[in-house]
């Protein structure tokens, strides 16, 4: 047996403690982060593991790594793995109008040696607020911010962003047009395609992951059962644990009721406080319709009528 005195203890590689074992790191005492131990009983670490699908490491969002909160720039975060791979998408135009910030500014701090493509959007002002909605012609200061970026490093490739509101063939051919202009590109060769060099090798497509097919539909068979069995419509999938998910259930129906009571505010002011109980009686004996906000609230209306003579 190993005797060590330490400052401070922590039982098990949970977020928590790998979280408080950053803290101790990042917290300039060297002393007391070589007297900090960690015991995880388990040769590898799994968070929720009787949650766990099969062959699924994690199921938490990297924000709850109780990591980024503290600390964004912290270097075991995810968005700092990210911001050193230049994986983070930065949208200069919405923070410029709603933070106030100086997009030049932006544009000196960020590595542009590393910008893998640019995205090009308009969109909407509301109430002093820019919404990035895609859906609008890209305006004149998004293409002078554009001109400029190109004027300081070479771009390897520019791409205009629209999800709707689409405009006429003619009317899209001219916006692009006018985005090469900004970004400093020759216009399209609109002749025909040049043939292909007979020496040309093509790169093969990335193949899919090896996976076996009857492991695939297992692991597809075992994920429709636990979403039935979180929307009450059966126990869980053998090895998971049923009260974590009957937790993760009662959940769901919390943040269905709060969705009626969005959609239907004169039903939820008639049953005050009575609404969440009754809703998360109606989640459990009828499971989530398909459809939206509009379906769960007609789902609730017809439990109320069926179930209730008054309410």
């Amino acid at each position: 047996m190993i005797k060590q005195d330490v400052d401070v203890l922590m039982i098990s590689a949970g977020p928590s403690n790998l979280a408080l074992a950053v803290a101790i790191e990042e917290s300039g005492v060297p002393e007391l982060a070589t007297n900090t131990l960690v015991l995880e009983q388990c040769p590898d670490v799994k968070w929720q593991r009787s949650l766990l699908l099969q062959w699924v490491r994690s199921q938490v969002s990297f924000l709850k790594d109780l990591v980024t909160l503290r600390n964004p720039q912290s270097r075991f975060s995810f968005l700092n793995y990210l911001h050193e791979q230049a994986e983070l998408d930065a949208n200069l135009v919405s923070s410029a109008i709603n933070f106030r910030a100086d997009p030049s500014a932006a544009l000196d701090a960020l590595p542009l040696d590393r910008i893998a493509y640019v995205h090009v959007a308009g969109g909407e002002l509301r109430d002093g607020v820019w919404h990035d909605t895609h859906t609008a012609p890209v305006p004149e200061p998004i293409l002078a911010l554009l001109t400029e970026l190109a004027h300081r490093t070479s771009l390897p490739a520019v791409m205009l962003e629209r999800d709707g509101n689409y405009p006429t063939a003619a009317t899209l051919s001219a916006e692009l047009a006018t985005i090469r202009t900004a970004a400093g590109r020759e216009p399209p060769n609109t002749g025909p395609p040049a043939a292909l060099p007979r020496n040309l090798v093509r790169l093969p497509s990335r193949p899919e992951p090896s996976v076996a097919p009857a492991v695939r539909s297992e692991l597809a068979a075992m994920q429709a059962r636990l979403a039935e069995a979180l929307v009450g419509l059966t126990e869980p999938p053998p090895d998971f644990d049923a009260h974590r998910v009957g937790v993760a259930r009662s959940a769901l129906g919390r943040k269905r009721s709060r969705a009626v009571a969005r959609h239907a505010p004169a039903l939820a002011a008639k049953l005050g406080d009575r609404l969440g109980p009754l809703f998360a009686d109606c989640a459990e004996s009828w499971p989530k319709p398909p459809g939206g906000a509009s379906a769960n609230v007609a789902a609730f209306v017809s439990y109320l009528g069926t179930s209730l003579k008054t309410w």
